[in-house]
């Protein structure tokens, strides 16, 4: 998989979660972004802790309904997600099933706000790395004019 596809990817589902949260009412205390692991976002406690459960649904949702199908390495890089649902079933004893069905159908209902989000997001992310490389290159002009040290 390239990179602009690993990225998009990684932005719709981090678009996911997001626009879930927002959706359910659950509190976002940190906006979806790049990691150096693929993506996160930080939320607080709902009330009903369900709802915690969808939004951790809704990323893998949205990257399968949004980002071409379930990739290869779907169980490894859906872990943390998967986890947290198996704990959160386990804390309120609800049934994953119906959970499945809200957050399908809930990145289904919002999915031009999540590929807006992950526009955005991933746009966020090229300035960045584009502002990166351009220091870069800055900074190896400057090291190419630099004095000789000792010499």
């Amino acid at each position: 998989m390239g990179d602009f596809a690993r990225r998009w990817r990684i932005a719709v589902h981090e678009a996911g979660h997001e626009i879930a949260a927002r959706v359910l009412g659950v509190p976002v205390s940190v906006a979806a972004r790049f990691t150096a692991d693929g993506g996160a976002m930080e939320t607080g406690f709902p009330a009903d802790a369900r709802d915690l459960a969808v939004v951790a649904l809704a990323g893998p949702c949205a990257e399968a309904m949004l980002a071409g199908g379930v990739r290869e390495d779907a169980e490894a890089a859906w872990k943390g997600d998967v986890d947290m649902v198996a704990a959160l079933l386990d804390l309120t004893g609800a049934d994953v099933l119906p959970l499945l069905e809200r957050a399908d159908e809930l990145v289904a209902e919002h999915r031009s706000r999540i590929v807006a989000r992950a526009w955005k997001l991933s746009q966020g992310a090229a300035a960045r790395n584009a502002s990166v490389v351009g220091d870069l290159v800055k900074g190896s002009r400057a090291c190419r004019r630099a004095p000789a040290v000792g010499g």
